[in-house]
């Protein structure tokens, strides 16, 4: 190899090393990265950094360079979220944070379809990595698809089904390992009213900011990414029973308007019909099989 391509190579290299050391965090993304809490999760707005939070927490694990590092590699990392076609953006960060050299020369990033591979899997083959390996899964393949698996740390990407989450603890239990969990709840995600209750019982530690000119503003950096007139834009932008949800402030849609009100054992109590125009309310009996025992 001529001695140019040899120098462009080895700056191409520490180049790639050194991305990851060249991020500037908001202190949302460095207050979480530096959380240490056996379970935690990061319930946060959109746009917050999330996923840029995920993706490096990932790679920096696999690398033995994580701010709050519990084992030295060779690690295992799993990485879970909703579906393959949701997987693409985050795929797309933790490829571009990867120092290339140092990963197996068969992996691959395709646009589109995301990290190559049956099953898709990064595995580091030099550098502090060596022999570390990031792994994925989606909540459509169900808990079977973790069974038997030890792993390190599980991270998970949008809200997670209570019945895949069953399966984890036990995936972590030998390597006395972590969980991390970064979403934005919505209308149509998994229910999360499961997690609420374990956040409340202090079972699992919440972090939340709130979308906000702090919460986006890299340390070090000039200017936020999202400045407070862009920030009430989105907001103006949003379904107003996603408002609360989505800007961070709460776990759940409001509910803006009913059809029935007053749920008692008695009656429900239907609002008024005629503001309903194309729509029809239908009531179903079921018949039990004993007195007191039929209900609407």
């Amino acid at each position: 190899m001529p001695s140019y391509l040899r120098l462009l190579n080895a700056s191409e290299r520490r180049y790639e090393s050194r991305r990851m050391e060249t991020l500037r965090y908001t202190p949302a993304q460095a207050a979480f990265r530096a959380s240490t809490e056996p379970w935690s999760v990061w319930r946060d707005a959109n746009q917050v950094g999330k996923s840029t939070c995920l993706a490096s927490e990932a790679v920096d694990y696999c690398r033995g360079t994580h701010p709050a590092q519990r084992h030295r590699p060779p690690v295992q990392v799993l990485v879970c979220s909703e579906s393959w076609e949701q997987f693409d953006p985050l795929m797309q960060k933790i490829w571009a944070l990867c120092p290339r050299h140092e990963l197996d020369p068969r992996n691959a990033y395709d646009p589109g379809r995301g990290i190559t591979g049956k099953p898709p899997r990064l595995v580091f083959v030099d550098g502090p990595g060596r022999g570390s390996r990031i792994s994925f899964a989606t909540y459509k393949q169900s808990a079977a698809r973790i069974a038997g698996a030890t792993v390190h740390r599980v991270l998970l990407d949008e809200p997670c089904p209570e019945s895949f989450l069953g399966e984890v603890p036990s995936r972590l239990m030998r390597n006395k390992g972590h969980i991390k969990a970064y979403f934005t709840p919505t209308s149509t995600s998994a229910p999360v009213a499961w997690l609420k209750d374990k956040v409340k019982k202090g079972d699992v530690a919440e972090y939340n900011w709130g979308l906000t000119e702090e919460a986006v503003w890299p340390q070090g950096s000039p200017a936020p990414w999202m400045h407070a007139g862009e920030i009430a834009e989105f907001e103006r932008l949003l379904l107003a029973h996603e408002v609360e949800m989505r800007m961070g402030r709460s776990w759940f849609a409001t509910l803006q308007s009913a059809w029935l009100r007053g749920f008692t054992d008695a009656n429900i109590k239907a609002v008024d019909l005629a503001d309903l125009e194309g729509w029809r309310l239908l009531v179903g009996i079921d018949h039990g099989t004993a007195d007191r025992k039929q209900a609407a």
